[in-house]
């Protein structure tokens, strides 16, 4: 057990998914990686690794998908980035002499991507309008069948209003939301920054694209109390992280290691071998789809009967909601930055507790909602009712959000509303 078992699970698939690329490279080549690992070993110039490294770019810039068309931009900055640190990491006594070459290397890479004359070769995210969103959002409303079609609904609604990523909403939980006098206020966990942050969103003026509608639609058919507020969406994180840990080896002792009088690129050797032969031991476990495989799978199915053309993915709501904002000549670019996460500036940390929490982030939440940024925005309430009509409507309140409130336990309780 070390500190790289702690590295975060999307971190760990995406080297492996990365190295992989990298021995298939080698595959087509008639290299063995052996071969190659022990040529590395004995590089005291970085003449190997280069030539190594410049094969493998090439190799992606022109590698064809399944579907017939190139590699994205994203996936081949992905797949070098991380097959070039895997290998630093196994022979970091060559990295003085490469490091400055590398990385003149992937951004060559990049250029070249991004000047594709057809385009075809950077695969980016079409960006979901806010009218495909309520056609989306009408056809899961009106064609809901269980409890899972409106959680997706308002999973869909939420990654558009937030500027987030789907990983986001998956530890969103009851005791993160609250109400203000006419707004709803959530605490989301950043994973991919692991940054906590604050966010606003207010009524929209279309029924279909409401925040605070689909909000409390979840909550609504909820069947079980429950922390999470999409308790339907797999696990972004690792749990069961006690159990996991208890149930590793411990590996090389450190005593092995220190008592070792061999270079490190040998001992990164031993190492190696040790890890091999427990992974060889342990039964491939198949693991379950992803959050965002699970996104694009509920697109896949609503996208052509909802009327929406362009083939949306996980990543378009965030696209979109930035670009809606954007429209609007009174939001400023850096707002929808800290709404979205982005770490496109240098803000310090003073300054973040107001981006995040005070008028510059309503105001972007205003806009998303189809309000002007300065307009003041009101929250229907049951003050126009007779006190016999209130007393029966929050009976109602009562058994409609039965599984998340009338429990000791603060976790499964969501109480954002007042009346």
């Amino acid at each position: 057990m070390s500190v790289k078992d702690l590295v975060p699970q999307n971190t760990q698939k995406a080297k492996s998914t990365a190295v992989n690329s990298f021995k298939r490279f080698l595959s087509d080549q008639h290299v063995a990686l052996d071969h190659v690992l022990h040529r590395l070993q004995a590089d005291t110039t970085g003449e190997i690794i280069k030539g190594v490294m410049d094969k493998f770019g090439m190799y992606l810039v022109t590698l064809v998908g399944r579907d017939g068309s190139p590699l994205s931009g994203n996936t081949i900055g992905s797949y070098y980035r991380h097959t070039k640190l895997w290998l630093l990491e196994l022979y970091p006594g060559i990295r003085p002499q490469v490091d400055r070459m590398l990385l003149q290397m992937s951004a060559t890479i990049e250029r070249h991507v991004q000047s594709r004359d057809d385009g075809g070769f950077v695969n980016r995210a079409p960006a979901c309008t806010k009218e495909d969103l309520k056609a989306m959002m009408s056809y899961l409303y009106t064609t809901a069948n269980n409890t899972t079609d409106c959680l997706d609904a308002t999973l869909l609604c939420l990654m558009w209003h937030l500027l987030g990523r789907a990983s986001d909403l998956s530890m969103l939980q009851k005791s993160n939301l609250s109400r203000g006098p006419s707004s709803m206020f959530l605490r989301l966990m950043r994973l991919k920054t692991a940054d906590e942050h604050g966010l606003t969103i207010f009524p929209d003026r279309t029924f279909e694209t409401c925040p605070i509608t689909a909000v409390v639609i979840a909550l609504a058919v909820q069947q079980s109390p429950c922390v999470a507020v999409l308790p339907h969406l797999p696990s972004s994180v690792e749990t069961n992280f006690v159990a996991k840990t208890a149930a590793v080896d411990q590996g090389l002792a450190l005593i092995d290691i220190l008592d070792c009088e061999r270079s490190d690129g040998e001992v990164v050797d031993v190492v190696a071998t040790m890890t091999a032969q427990q992974s060889s031991k342990q039964s491939p476990v198949r693991k379950s789809p992803g959050i965002h495989a699970h996104v694009n799978r509920v697109l896949s199915r609503i996208l052509k009967p909802s009327g929406v053309e362009v083939s949306l993915t996980s990543h378009s709501f965030r696209r979109g909601g930035a670009q809606h904002a954007n429209g609007s000549s009174e939001i400023s670019l850096q707002w929808i930055f800290d709404r979205g996460a982005w770490s496109m500036s240098s803000t310090n940390k003073g300054l973040s507790y107001v981006f995040y929490t005070a008028k510059e982030d309503q105001m972007v939440a205003k806009v998303l909602s189809g309000w002007e940024p300065r307009s003041e925005v009101t929250i229907l309430d049951l003050k126009t009712f007779d006190k016999q009509t209130q007393v029966e409507i929050r009976q109602f309140r009562d058994h409609l959000y039965a599984s998340s409130s009338g429990f000791k336990d603060a976790r499964v309780k969501a109480k954002f509303w007042t009346f």
